[in-house]
């Protein structure tokens, strides 16, 4: 069974880049993985235009001044959180491959769109580590999420709000038979084959229990040596919150699960059960499109 070695996860600010920071590296240390800590900067504003309305030159320098001084102070804050938090977590410092023999990182700092340097970084990469952002936005409709799950190709993890402790030992599979929880599923079996337990849930219709089985996820795992135990659960409010259920009722740390969208005006929309999962998780989500 082939491992995780190369993991992107994203630091937008220092503010908002302690989960998604924390989650990648549990599971490099697990893994024995390289992180990239990306920091994404954007491009130079361009204030000619300011300048064509009348606005004094050494005004609109001063502005470029002022904004070239506040993203390098971001990302001065970002890399010094991620040297503290890579000190504690034990990790080496690594560049390319083929890297150390244990887990490593190291912090990048690339210029663009945050969601389209991620997703071109990503695609080289066996996991993208993403963090919810600031507040309490939905984060199927924001920030990089949406590019990178689509433009990347690759599996993304969705940090929860806060650091969590553990990631990976306890793990719910949300199976629905649909190719993108197929391609969750092998994404996240070096994962799982780590894991203490393993639980594949199938929600199903409370009154009459049909909604299908969980053999085709329980004979990949087979043949790939991965023990697990299945559950049924009723969808009493949705299949999101049924599989949010699950993860409490089997204490679960990591959920996994394909990410259901669909086009509309060619433009992404989550799904109705993904996203109520990835507005409501307290856990590391991982999903694939």
């Amino acid at each position: 069974m082939l491992g995780i070695r190369h993991i992107v996860v994203g630091v937008d600010s220092a503010e908002t880049a302690r989960a998604p920071l924390k989650t990648a590296f549990l599971i490099a240390a697990a893994q024995k993985a390289h992180v990239q800590a990306l920091h994404a900067r954007p491009e130079p504003v361009n204030l000619q235009h300011l300048q064509d309305a009348g606005l004094a030159g050494t005004t609109v320098e001063a502005f470029r001044r002022d904004a070239a001084k506040a993203e390098e102070e971001q990302a001065q804050a970002a890399r010094d959180l991620f040297n503290q938090m890579r000190g504690t977590a034990g990790l080496a410092e690594g560049e390319g491959p083929p890297g150390p023999e244990g887990a490593s990182a190291r912090f990048v700092i690339a210029s663009g769109a945050a969601g389209q340097v991620l997703a071109a970084r990503a695609r080289t990469a066996d996991l993208v580590v993403l963090g919810r952002g600031r507040g309490r936005a939905d984060p199927a409709v924001t920030g990089s999420f949406q590019t990178v799950l689509t433009a990347a190709a690759r599996p993304v993890l969705l940090a929860p709000e806060a650091p969590p402790e553990t990631v990976g030992r306890h793990v719910v599979v949300g199976w629905n038979d649909s190719p993108e929880a197929m391609r969750a599923l092998s994404a996240a079996l070096p994962i799982l084959g780590a894991a203490e337990s393993v639980t594949v849930v199938r929600v199903v219709d409370p009154d009459t229990g049909s909604g299908g089985d969980t053999a085709p996820a329980e004979e990949f795992m087979a043949w790939h040596g991965v023990p697990c135990r299945t559950a049924r659960v009723a969808r009493l409010d949705g299949a999101g919150a049924s599989l949010l259920r699950a993860c409490k009722e089997h204490d679960a740390d990591l959920l996994v699960m394909g990410g259901s969208t669909h086009s509309r005006l060619r433009e992404l929309v989550v799904g109705g059960a993904t996203r109520h999962v990835l507005r409501g998780a307290g856990l590391p989500v991982l999903l694939a499109h």
